[in-house]
């Protein structure tokens, strides 16, 4: 049971780690789409 912990637990805090990535990359592309928005108008 403890093997199974130890496995299972860096791959979900690899899971997160890379949700969080996704998280930054999706708010600096929105950020780009505003600024776009907002100079193009």
């Amino acid at each position: 049971m403890i093997l199974n912990g130890d496995i299972i637990l860096p791959f979900l805090k690899k899971i997160k780690d890379e949700d969080i990535v996704a998280q930054k990359k999706e708010n600096v592309r929105l950020k780009h789409a505003k600024n776009l928005i907002f100079f193009s108008s």
